[in-house]
């Protein structure tokens, strides 16, 4: 019995000693942590420094804003949005970069914790059976099989002490545990940071593009000419001015005819989307529209290929299907009931014509907006320009929408 006891607690200290060895394993990784650490702080430094590249680029925009419109000024902006846009872009790869290093040492750190949980496990399950196994010998046996009461009080105090630790194992054990999930939390919330950052990523490549083709766009169409491009501003403004005036000339015109077929019309003012797609790369008004120094973006812009159908986003009557070359290119006016009218502008194809009656979802039209192409207008790729009008005047058409 006395061997049987010897061999146990000197199993139990061998256990006790692999659990505090165990804390150094995650000691042995603390240098590569903090050098993975120092890694993502320069990451940070490095992206604090391209904003602020990037915040002189727009100061300078806002600068060139405040000027008189001309070819020069207009030029200079949308080089310094391309340039401001190419850091953002850099600046974000850095962000990407950084998060995936983020998710790296998490998941190291959660690695490290489950090998850790899984050791401890097992050295307090053994810690436990030892500790039955000698719940199984009395008090009297303890003393019987000792040769001193020095000894016997030895033995007693180091089963107390096994006991204590074995308790402070559990508590470490639960604590390991409680920290692995806040880990596993955070490595969770990074990956869905690290999707939005690459979504915003492709957004950006995106805006970089448009805004080296308008750019491009404007450089072709004024051939460099202060001249000319004061003559498409122009042409661009007298357009917008017409179109407003004629909306409300026909609005009033068909007013009646509107109101005598409302039965049938029915919920006008509620808008279908004109094309399948809901990817908006252009919000109403929005401030990061390349050519919003000429005129204010007064619709949606709906990605989609060239040649889409596009339907009529309510019942109501063709006011105005136009073959342009400034700023819409081609587009199709419909007047709808309760003073609302819809424009559709860079339509490659149209098959409607004025003072017909079209219901919802009829084909209009087909989309274009590729620069070159026939009907495109003043644009950088191919998509629907969509606008919602109340009494001729532009509104958000996102207030209108509803689902199809």
């Amino acid at each position: 019995m006395l061997r049987s006891l010897r061999v146990q607690i000197a199993v139990t200290a061998l256990c006790l000693a692999s659990i505090t060895g165990a804390s150094l394993y995650s000691l042995a990784a603390k240098d590569e942590v903090l050098e993975i650490k120092d890694t993502i702080d320069a990451k940070k430094d490095r992206i604090n420094s391209i904003k602020k590249q990037a915040d002189a680029y727009r100061n300078e925009i806002a600068k060139k804003e405040a000027e008189q419109a001309s070819l020069s000024n207009q030029i200079a902006i949308l080089e310094n949005k391309s340039a401001a846009t190419e850091l953002d872009i850099q600046a974000l790869n850095q962000e990407i970069e950084s998060t995936i290093t983020d998710i790296g040492l998490l998941e190291g750190q959660i690695e490290i914790k489950t090998s850790e949980m899984s050791r401890k496990k097992a050295l307090v399950s053994e810690l436990v059976r030892n500790i039955r196994e000698s719940d199984g010998t009395s008090t009297l046996e303890i003393l019987l099989n000792n040769d001193t009461f020095s000894e016997f009080f030895d033995r007693v105090e180091r089963m107390r002490d096994i006991e204590e630790r074995t308790f402070e194992a559990v508590h470490d054990l639960k604590g390991l545990r409680d920290d692995m999930l806040v880990r596993k939390q955070k490595a969770d919330s990074k990956r869905v940071t690290l999707d939005n950052q690459r979504a915003e990523l492709q957004g950006l490549k995106t805006t970089l593009d448009d805004e080296q083709i308008a750019k491009s766009q404007l450089m072709q169409q004024t051939a460099m000419s202060e001249q000319k491009f004061q003559a498409l501003l122009a042409d661009i403004r007298d357009e917008q001015m017409a179109t407003e005036a004629q909306v409300r000339r026909l609005e009033g015109s068909l007013k009646d005819v509107l109101k005598k077929n409302d039965d049938t019309i029915g919920g006008g003012t509620l808008l279908s989307w004109p094309v399948s797609s809901r990817v908006i790369t252009v919000v109403f008004h929005d401030p990061t529209y390349p050519f919003r120094r000429l005129f204010e973006h007064s619709g949606l812009d709906l990605a989609t290929p060239q040649g889409t159908p596009v339907h009529a986003a309510a019942p109501g009557y063709v006011g105005t299907a136009k073959l342009g070359t400034t700023m819409y290119g081609n587009y199709i006016v419909l007047i709808h009931s309760g003073g609302i009218s819809t424009l559709y502008a860079h339509i490659s194809r149209m098959v409607v014509k004025p003072d017909t009656y079209v219901e919802r979802g009829d084909v209009i039209g087909y989309s274009g907006g590729t620069p070159g192409t026939p009907g495109a207008g003043l644009s950088t790729g191919p998509h629907l320009h969509f606008e919602a009008r109340s009494n001729g005047v532009p509104q958000n058409p996102l207030n209108f929408l509803v689902a199809n």
